[in-house]
């Protein structure tokens, strides 16, 4: 039966409530999409929309937009909480697609659940090594704004805001991320006007568990992740492509899919590229085939740009890291307490805070 659009308030085992959305399709495999922040909320519909012959569930992460509030953010209850949902949904495996820290969460999770994972899309994540590459980051997404918008970007960050500010605030926080363009402005006022909360101290607490565990720890990780890894990201994106195509070469079956003309969200500039790049990956893994030949090209090593069409894959693939002993998911603790949370209407006083983006 064909159910679009089902939402649902699950409670996990420790009490606490995740807002979810399914679509159900006959016969089609599982995928779970989970977002970027962290700290933000659902914003994968698109994506959804653009592969149907998948079963999508999206959710908001814990604490954050519909769901429930808490007081605590650690990575091993994210990850619980992920194979919570799993259970709840009657899954056996299913595909994980992640986006930007929902992709660090996805691959972190298929090296944990190995047996729960049929195969991870890596979309617009930091890749390896965060903190030598964040001041790269910083330098590119500064020079997409004019000096006026920097200036405005600095007053605002340091005022209690009202909605309205606050929504010119993320717009200015995440016109960058957007591919240069006419498409740039509007999509970033868009993505602002969501009437959530951003969640600051979940991003806080949560950011430097993911990006700040050291190099060998991530090149074990990804030794340890034993399913197909698309690793997509757009040539747009200010985060630098470098780590993204170093974490797709340390991956026993990665493959590196970069689009041009995509930001940080390259389905929204690029869709038709972006679920082309996904249906032909999905198509070769299902036969067993590598993918398109490797043709020689002008970017780092590890990758390769596709003009059109199919995604360029890598073929000369080294000697992955060696493999690390898995690690367990940590006991649940039960947690208690209320974040506080913000009605969004015109007039409302905004404490200054910084959206759900890399740090």
């Amino acid at each position: 039966m064909y159910v679009d659009g089902q939402e649902e308030q699950v409670r996990l085992s420790d009490g606490a409530m995740l807002w979810t959305t399914s679509r159900w399709r006959p016969a089609a495999p599982p995928m779970v999409l989970l977002h970027g922040g962290p700290g933000l909320w659902d914003y994968l519909g698109p994506v959804a929309d653009l592969l149907e012959e998948f079963s999508t569930h999206r959710y908001d992460q814990r604490g954050c937009g519909r769901s429930g509030p808490v007081t605590e953010y650690r990575l091993d209850q994210y990850l619980s909480d992920l194979e919570e949902l799993r259970r709840h949904h009657g899954h056996e495996r299913w595909t994980v697609f992640g986006h930007s820290f929902g992709a660090s969460l996805a691959l972190t999770y298929a090296s944990r659940y190995p047996d729960r994972v049929e195969a991870v899309i890596y979309c617009d994540g930091v890749g390896l090594d965060w903190p030598s590459h964040r001041a790269t980051y910083h330098a590119n997404a500064k020079a997409r704004l004019t000096a006026q918008q920097q200036a405005r970007l600095s007053e605002l960050e340091s005022t209690v805001r009202t909605w309205p500010q606050e929504v010119q605030w993320r717009a200015l926080r995440w016109l960058p991320d957007f591919a240069p363009g006419d498409s740039a402005e509007p999509l970033a006022y868009a993505a602002a006007g969501i009437d959530l909360t951003v969640n600051s101290a979940c991003n806080q607490a949560l950011w430097p568990q993911v990006s700040e565990r050291g190099l060998p720890a991530e090149l074990a990780e990804c030794a340890a992740v034993e399913t197909p890894v698309l690793v997509i990201h757009g040539a747009a994106d200010p985060r630098p492509l470098a780590p993204v195509a170093a974490l797709a070469e340390a991956l026993p079956q990665g493959r590196l899919a970069v689009l041009e003309g995509g930001g940080h969200q390259p389905w929204l500039e690029q869709p038709a590229a972006f679920a082309s790049a996904i249906r032909h990956w999905s198509v070769s893994r299902m036969r067993g085939t590598p993918g398109p030949e490797k043709r020689p090209n002008e970017g780092p090593a590890g990758y390769e740009r596709p003009v059109c069409g199919p995604p360029q894959v890598r073929e000369d693939r080294g000697t992955p890291p060696a493999r690390q002993g898995r690690e367990t998911p940590s006991d649940r603790e039960e947690r208690s307490g209320n974040d506080r949370r913000h009605d969004r209407r015109d007039g409302d006083q905004r404490p200054a805070g910084r959206p759900g983006a890399p740090e």
